[in-house]
């Protein structure tokens, strides 16, 4: 059974390769075998949706960890060129996130640069690893909201310093509301692990967060839609009502 789910993974690490031209392929060995590891502890039927979750996860870590390793000057040969694929595959998937926001090109190769930079000079604000590509995703829509804010500014520069960082708030009437637009702000980031279900938490960033629908992200969960809504809404209400939370706001 382990070397079928092996050959699973394996077939699957190539789709997504191909896919998203993933630079690190060097790591796919070491992928799989941890993918493989992890899913064969499971109990329940391991499904292609899992599977695809699993390996972005393990390689987001990858790409995390190339990053770091330049970070802390490691002395190995292959660290430096590994950081640069790694800033190349960040660089793609913020510049394609950008593209399907509905930026023009030149715009997205910015807000992607801009993404890059933050994650070097910052890679603190990367709370999991793991959910680095949500992180991608979310500083794109970051970005983008920022520029379309501002659409009259000459740059992306400009753009962001005539921000009024108080657009970002929404109305306290609507709190469900203002916890998806601000979901991954740091405060609530430390906060998910310790209060949400590793179910909740993956449902809360594929719904809030790469703003799936319900129906799709039930798909890649390999559970119902409507098991996704109540997962969701018993998320939010414990995201609400953590004390943290209320200082937070008040702080904002």
């Amino acid at each position: 059974m382990h070397d079928t789910l092996d050959a699973q993974v394996e077939a699957v690490w190539h789709k997504l390769q191909r896919q998203f031209q993933w630079s690190l392929v060097h790591e796919q060995a070491a992928i799989i075998r941890s993918v493989t590891q992890d899913l064969a502890q499971r109990a329940a039927p391991i499904n292609e949706q899992q599977i695809k979750l699993a390996i972005q996860q393990a390689y987001a870590q990858c790409l995390y960890n190339a990053i770091m390793a330049m970070r802390r000057n490691n002395p190995r040969r292959n660290v430096q060129p590994n950081a640069n694929l790694a800033c190349d595959d960040i660089y793609t998937m913020a510049f394609r996130r950008a593209l399907i926001l509905g930026v023009d090109e030149e715009l997205a190769r910015d807000i992607a640069q801009e993404v890059v930079k933050v994650l070097i000079t910052n890679p603190e604000k990367v709370r999991d690893p793991k959910a680095l590509i949500s992180w991608v995703w979310y500083q794109v829509r970051d970005f983008t909201s920022r520029y379309r804010r501002a659409k009259s500014a000459d740059s992306l520069e400009q753009a962001e310093q005539q921000t009024n960082i108080s657009a970002i708030l929404v109305s306290n009437t609507n709190v469900s509301k203002q916890i998806e637009d601000r979901l991954f702000a740091q405060a609530i980031l430390d906060l998910l692990p310790t209060i949400l279900s590793p179910l909740q938490r993956q449902i809360i960033d594929l719904v809030c967060f790469q703003e799936l629908t319900p129906r799709d992200a039930a798909e890649r969960l390999n559970t119902s839609a409507h098991h996704v809504r109540v997962e969701k809404s018993r998320a939010l209400a414990k995201i609400r009502s953590h004390p943290a939370l209320q200082v937070w706001i008040e702080t904002d």
